[in-house]
């Protein structure tokens, strides 16, 4: 047997035994060549211990000792999550590798395997088999593999460690759990407290772990990440003489793009500044853009710097007036309050350079600062500030006496209609149009609209099997079942519109007709119910081979139906199916009913009578409950249907009694918590599928679970009963209200919004809570979408001041009002026009009197937007809010100040 033979069979026997001693002694002493012999071997034997998946993991230990010791980084690669089980003594059989093969390795260790790769890349540096690697990981390795490690026991293990590895904590900033501030937070303050006894070891160390921190912060990492720096650098409670010999480096740090740590570059200055050691020439060529851009607090600080910097000699008070200026172009009026004071103390007479600098920063101040930024402006020399200066922005429109509603908009000409002809949606009219719409709404489950055209061109196209059928549509049928074979996909459940649309295309495509999906568990799909069994309904006749000539294809964008086009369909064909004429009914258009229901009148049987009904004719309730429910939700939406409920009596919420839907506190339980629907008549236990309007208010909890297709499944249930969205509102009010304090989260909760930004949707009460609640939503994309709603509602009349004060109200008397944020949102919108500002600023009046019990600090922020509102706009305040401004008045604090400046406008 030659050598090579040997060491195959010595590898093999190890793998056999399951030793991985064995096979680390064995190859620990082989050179690059003697293991390259091994590799046939090596390779067949790690493959097989992978492909035998866990059956295979008593292998494992020489599995990975002959991929690392022989294998290259490709082979290593293929391991999987198998090549992360580092074994002990793995060092040993890299130190003889090949530094062609070594050095790859040892990269894939730190970027792959992360920190249980440093016991043994650490080793193979600290004796020189590989070179200090020069890449973050290194770094972050180091943090894993040092845990819970005390100085003492660094320095006895592994003195080297305090010459570079260390040091680098202050250049990488690592991401994601891998970070000095990650590791910090969650597993003690243990690095922290290795630096501190090196800082208490001598001067000079002292000095470094300060000058390194501060080099950290100028490196910009994330705020996240940052804040650890500054914390540390402060938790050596560097003296007044230390801070001052790092004055510049300090004074840098102002230029940061990351806010926490200008804060405390700013708090730090303060410190030399009282103490009398910072240079004022290099301040006040370093704070502008801390006074034009921080947060109000710090700009604020920076100006009490700024101020100190101007009490030196003669000619300093005019540079440092110069430098305030800046601060005119904060977005915090109290910032610009702050600056114009200080301007006017620094610059007692007139002074031209002084007052170039003011007038050429003007042009975004607030509005409630106008007129003693004029005043000052006039006094420096720098024109009058009124209406004829030359300076833009310095006017305001002097207030009025309270004419009463400040809301009066134009209305928009000509506001559009549910059947405007540019609404019109064309069916489908070939087999080609089909496929090439399907092919976008079988990836993404929407838009609705869409889905309901492949829905009804299905139906009718069911039977049709034209010359190249199956080559045209074979891509189409592969998609399909790509689609359904994934582990989420759920059709005909009432929750996955994709795999609803997948299912759909593969019956009409193949013949093949997919097992309904189990859902989500115990959960109700709610509405979705119907939704999905509309569409298996095409399904099985497209499997059959057989038409579904529907009724209740959409005839106009978001689901309406033309009236006289419904009653024209019937009179062709009968309904497809109870589900059919249901959905149909309940997106009749309101336009065009008295010459639908004159045509009617020829329609047989009780189809025809369910239409007349819900075309406002007098008709004999019939005995399918469905039809007729949905005929009275139509004909009086949100009004009681005795006949009907006398009928079908006992059947839930929106059947024959009109819903009556609250939003109430409830004790939070581990199911759920307040605030949540208090619905009547009560949801009963099980629902027919074909009663959608009385799904709806089972406020099924699928909608907060994050799947692919949730927001597809919204938009659908959105296109139900388009003329009527109290019930929709009050479902969406639930979620956006207990998601009111995430920035993340049920991110499909905006859908429930968006009905209302098309102008023929109106914003009943249920929908102008949900508006008000989404204005205070901590989730950007809530808070925008309710701002644009407002603002597009306020122009085209769905909305009055008066309206959006009472569903702010509402939001308040669930508890779910944000002031702050509505402040944000509600600015945003008065910016629109004069009557915008006038509605919100009446909108903000009529809710004071509801947050009057609040603590006066959050009032702070909308009292701000309404006084900037009220000066922008010349008006006095509202008369509704005007008892609680003056309590407000009598208190101290910010809220008072602003409730008496609010006040002195009236």
């Amino acid at each position: 047997m030659t050598p090579a033979e040997e060491l195959e069979a010595a590898l093999e026997a190890a793998f056999a035994a399951r030793d991985e001693i064995a096979a680390r002694a064995l190859l620990a002493e082989l050179s690059e060549a003697e293991r390259a012999e091994l590799v046939p071997v090596a390779r067949r034997l790690v493959a097989g211990v992978a492909k035998r998946g866990i059956d295979g993991l008593g292998s494992l230990g020489p599995a990975l000792m002959a991929a690392y010791g022989i294998l290259t980084v490709t082979d290593i690669r293929r391991l999987g999550w198998r090549s992360n089980h580092i074994s002990a003594g793995l060092e040993d059989v890299l130190r003889r590798r090949s530094p062609e093969r070594l050095g790859p390795i040892v990269e894939f260790l730190l970027d792959e395997v992360g920190g249980r790769a440093w016991r043994v890349v650490r080793p193979l540096v600290r004796d020189g088999v590989v070179a200090r690697p020069d890449r973050p990981s290194y770094t972050i390795a180091m943090l894993a593999g040092t845990r819970y490690r005390s100085l003492a026991e660094l320095r006895a293990d592994d003195p080297w460690l305090l010459d570079v590895e260390v040091w680098r904590l202050f250049e990488v900033e690592g991401g994601g759990e891998d970070s000095l501030a990650n590791h910090e937070k969650f597993f003690g303050d243990g690095w922290g407290t290795v630096f501190r006894e090196l800082a208490a070891s001598g001067p000079g160390m002292r000095a470094r772990l300060l000058d390194a921190s501060l080099d950290a912060l100028g490196r910009d990492f994330s705020t996240y990440r940052a804040g650890w720096y500054s914390r540390f650098h402060e938790s050596l409670a560097p003296t007044d003489e230390e801070r001052a010999e790092r004055a510049e480096a300090y004074l840098r740090l102002l230029r940061s793009r990351v806010g926490p740590t200008v804060s405390f570059t700013v708090a730090a200055l303060i410190r030399l500044s009282r103490a009398g050691r910072l240079p004022s020439d290099a301040l006040l060529d370093r704070i502008g853009p801390v006074l034009a851009d921080g947060p109000a607090g710090t700009a604020m600080s920076g100006l009490d710097l700024v101020a100190g910097a101007g009490a030196g000699s003669t000619a300093d008070p005019r540079r440092a007036a110069i430098t305030a200026t800046e601060a005119l172009a904060n977005a915090s009026a109290d910032v610009q309050r702050a600056a114009i004071a200080l301007i006017g103390k620094l610059v007692l007479g007139m002074d031209a350079a002084v007052a170039t600098a003011m007038a050429a920063r003007l042009g975004g101040i607030a509005a409630s600062q106008r007129t003693s930024a004029a005043a000052l402006l006039a006094r420096l020399g720098g024109g009058d500030g009124g209406g004829g200066s030359q300076h833009a922005g310095t006017t305001r429109a002097e207030p009025t006496a309270d004419p009463g509603p400040h809301s009066v908009i134009p209305p928009a000409p000509g506001r559009p209609t549910p059947l405007d002809a540019e609404r019109a949606i064309e069916p489908l009219a070939s087999i080609d149009a089909l496929v090439d719409i399907a092919v976008s709404v079988v990836e993404t489950g929407e838009p609705a609209d869409d889905l309901e055209r492949v829905l009804d061109a299905v139906g009718r196209f069911g039977a049709d099997r034209p010359n190249g059928f199956a080559r045209l549509t074979a891509p189409l049928a592969k998609r399909a079942r790509k689609i359904l074979a994934r582990r989420e996909s759920s059709p005909f459940s009432g929750f996955d519109p994709r795999a609803d649309v997948a299912a759909l295309l593969l019956a009409w495509t193949t013949g093949e007709v997919v097992t309904a999906g189990a859902g989500y568990g115990s959960t109700d799909p709610g509405a979705g119910a119907f939704l999905s069994g509309r569409a298996r309904e095409v399904a099985e006749a497209a499997a059959a081979g057989r038409p579904f000539r529907g009724v209740s294809a959409p005839t106009h964008r978001g689901g309406w139906i033309d009236p006289v086009v419904l009653v024209e369909r019937l009179q062709l064909r009968p309904p497809a199916s109870r589900l059919d004429l249901v959905a149909a009914l309940l997106r009749l258009a309101p336009d065009g009913r008295s010459e639908a229901l004159a045509a009617a009148r020829t329609l047989d049987g009780e189809p025809g009578a369910a239409v007349r009904y819900a075309l406002g004719g007098d008709e004999p309730v019939g005995p399918t409950a469905a039809w007729w429910i949905a005929a009275a939700r139509v004909r009086a939406p949100g009004e009681d249907d005795e006949r009907v409920e006398a009928a079908h009596p006992g059947l839930g919420p929106d059947a024959g009694l009109s819903a009556r839907v609250a939003l109430v506190h409830r004790k939070p339980t581990i199911l759920g918590g307040s605030p949540a629907l208090d619905v009547w008549p009560a949801p009963t236990g099980t629902v027919s599928a074909d009663l959608p309007t009385v799904l709806i208010l089972r406020e099924a909890s699928v909608f907060a679970w994050s799947g692919r297709s949730e927001p597809a499944m919204l938009r659908w249930m959105a296109t139900i009963q388009p003329g009527y969205r109290e019930a929709w509102a009050a479902v969406g009010s639930g979620p956006l209200a207990r998601n009111v304090d995430w920035w993340s989260a049920e991110w499909a909760n905006r859908v429930y919004l968006e009905p209302f930004v098309d102008p023929v949707t109106s914003l009943g009460p249920q929908a102008r809570r949900l508006v008000g609640i989404a204005l205070g939503a901590r989730e950007a994309g809530e808070r925008g979408l309710a701002a644009d709603i407002v603002r597009m509602a306020l122009a085209d009349g769905r909305l009055t001041a008066s309206d959006l004060a009472e569903g702010l109200t509402a939001a308040a008397a669930v508890a779910v009002d944000r002031p702050n944020r509505w402040a944000e949102s509600l600015a945003a919108v008065a910016t629109d026009s004069p009557g915008h500002a006038g509605a919100v600023a009446e909108a903000i009046a009529g809710v004071l009197p509801a947050l009057a019990e609040r603590p006066t600090a959050k009032l702070v922020p909308l009292l701000r937007a309404y006084d900037e509102i009220l000066a922008g706009a010349g008006l006095p305040p509202g008369s509704a809010g005007r008892a609680t401004l003056a309590t407000l008045a009598s208190a101290g604090g910010q809220a008072g100040r602003l409730a008496r400046s609010i006040l002195a406008r009236a």
